[in-house]
C-alpha cells in the first residue's frame, strides 16, 4: 500500500500480518558562504529514517480499517550569505485505524528532519542528523527504530523489514554547502515515503 487505503476485511479472516513503514525526515540545506571569504557553508545532516512496526493484528471479517501511508519530509532551503541552510521536515507517521471505533491499531513515526549546515563565517559545520523514528504497537510483534540521519549528509538507510523497499541515492541526503568561490549552495533532499504491507 503507497496511499491511504480503507479495506474492507473479507470474510473468514481473523488475522492479519501488519508490516507499517513511516516516512522519513528530510534532509538539512545546505550553509551559505561569502565569497571572498576563507569558510565554505556546511553540508545538512540527512534525515532521520521512518520507523518500522511488523504485528499480528486480530480483524473482524466485513469491519473496515484505514491504512495511512506518510509521506517523507521536505528538504530544508539553501542558505546563502551568511545564512545558515534550513531545517528538513518531519516525515509524517504511517497509521493502521479501525474506523468504526477510531483505534489505532499500529502507528511507525516519521524521521525527524536533518539540520541545516551553518555557514561560512560561523564555521561552516556540518548540520546534524535526523533522529530516526520509532513505532507503536498494540498487538505482538516487533517494532523497530529508524536510522539516525548523518552529519555528513549522506542519504539514509532505511529498515528493510520482510521486503526491500524502493530505493534512491538521495532520499533524506542533506544538501551541500556553499563555497567561498562563489558555488551556491544546495537545498537538501525530500525523505523517503512510507509503506504497508498486509498479508493473510
Amino acid at each position: 500500500i503507497r496511499e491511504t487505503t480503507d479495506w474492507t476485511c473479507p470474510s473468514g479472516v481473523r488475522a492479519i500480518v501488519v508490516e507499517i513503514w513511516a516516512g522519513a525526515g528530510g534532509g538539512g540545506g545546505g550553509g551559505g558562504a561569502i565569497t571572498g571569504g576563507e569558510v565554505n557553508g556546511g553540508t545538512g545532516g540527512s534525515g532521520g529514517g521512518g520507523g518500522y512496526l511488523r504485528s499480528i493484528v486480530p480483524v473482524t471479517p466485513g469491519e473496515v480499517y484505514r491504512f495511512t501511508v506518510g509521506t517523507g519530509g521536505a528538504g530544508g532551503v539553501a542558505g546563502s550569505g551568511s545564512n545558515p541552510g534550513g531545517t528538513g521536515t518531519i516525515g509524517v507517521d504511517s497509521t493502521m485505524v479501525r474506523l468504526s471505533n477510531g483505534a489505532v491499531l499500529g502507528r511507525a513515526k516519521g524521521g525527524q528532519g536533518g539540520i541545516g549546515g551553518a555557514a561560512g563565517p560561523s564555521g561552516g559545520t556540518d548540520g546534524a542528523g535526523g533522529i530516526g523514528g520509532e513505532a507503536v504497537l498494540v498487538s505482538t510483534g516487533i517494532r523497530r527504530f529508524g536510522w539516525d540521519g548523518e552529519s555528513d549528509g549522506g542519504p539514509t538507510i532505511g529498515i528493510v523489514g520482510t521486503i526491500e523497499l524502493p530505493k534512491s541515492d538521495t532520499y533524506g541526503e542533506g544538501g551541500w554547502g556553499a563555497t567561498v568561490m562563489g558555488e551556491a549552495s544546495a537545498p537538501g533532499n525530500k525523505g523517503q515515503d512510507g509503506w504497508i504491507l498486509i498479508t493473510w
